[in-house]
């Protein structure tokens, strides 16, 4: 069953996406608290394609209003334990997260996601020069509020100001599995983007800086990225993949449909009565109905 969000107790969304050796794995999002939750292993077992949806689900919620924060900490969805904050570290950095002492797992807000993967980076005085230019529209990667130039942290959410590292986000949506050489599929086309300073059209999967003006791959959006994730997604979708996926789904929808509770009239009394019914005499043909079925049943006994 899916679990209710830490933070506003409502039932969090089931993201059923794909993982390394053709596997499914669910992960729950609530979209309106901006908050992912993390099943032990399961933001290592993402597999390219899995992270292209996941990425698509996290641009839904930017511009929702944000509920608000609770007095109280977080619980675990599963054993009602409080979170504690953690510092872990991966071979892209260091990261916070919401960690359950229990192991259940841990939640991340969405720039959070993104920070465990290595997938956004600090900005620096070049950046926020160019931002200050006025070219990109630059938005928090949390709730999606503008914000300017100097800005260091969110101010409506407190989230830190950071830019999507396109080098590192092209390789992790387009790498084989067991791989960290970049590796797109043989013959695929390269992936496509223009230099936020001089437009100039560049594969941030191989360059990670542009040929003509040496600005660094980054976006400040992530409402532009859907071009990028469209051309990763036709490099890495397969047919078996997406027929693993289509049956998990059914067999969730399937499990998630309410059960037909049974009642008297499901049984063979209410059936042979609802039969001999005679809307003229009421009163005489349930008796009947009961007398042929009484008669059946001996009939078979004997």
């Amino acid at each position: 069953m899916t679990p209710h969000c830490p933070r506003c107790r409502y039932r969090m969304d089931a993201l059923l996406l794909a993982a390394h050796d053709g596997r499914v794995v669910e992960v729950d999002h609530c979209r309106a608290c901006r908050l992912v939750w993390f099943d032990q292993l399961e933001s290592v077992q993402l597999a390219g394609l899995g992270w292209i949806h996941l990425l698509r689900e996290l641009q839904q919620g930017m511009g929702l209003a944000l509920p608000p924060a609770r007095p109280e900490g977080l619980n675990c969805p599963h054993c009602s334990v409080g979170l504690k904050t953690v510092l872990n570290r991966s071979r892209y950095g260091e990261f916070t997260a919401q960690e359950c002492p229990q192991g259940h797992g841990h939640a991340h807000s969405h720039v959070g996601v993104m920070a465990e993967r290595g997938l956004v980076r600090q900005v620096g005085p070049a950046d926020r020069a160019l931002i200050r230019q006025g070219h990109w529209k630059w938005e928090c990667l949390n709730c999606g509020a503008p914000a300017e130039g100097e800005a260091i942290a969110c101010r409506f959410c407190e989230s830190p100001m950071l830019l999507l590292d396109l080098p590192r986000l092209a390789h992790a949506l387009t790498r084989r599995p067991q791989c960290d050489a970049l590796a797109p599929k043989q013959g695929a086309h390269p992936l496509t983007w223009s230099c936020v300073a001089c437009g100039a059209a560049l594969d941030p999967n191989r360059e990670p800086t542009c040929a003509q003006c040496g600005q660094d791959a980054w976006a400040p959006s992530w409402l532009n990225l859907n071009a990028l994730l469209d051309e990763a997604e036709a490099q890495v979708r397969d047919a078996e993949t997406e027929r693993r996926l289509l049956a998990a789904r059914h067999r969730a929808q399937v499990l998630e449909r309410p059960r037909r509770v049974r009642d008297w009239q499901d049984t063979q009394l209410a059936r042979v009565h609802r039969l001999f019914k005679d809307e003229e005499k009421p009163e005489l043909n349930p008796w009947v109905g009961l007398g042929l079925l009484l008669l059946l049943l001996f009939w078979n006994w004997w």
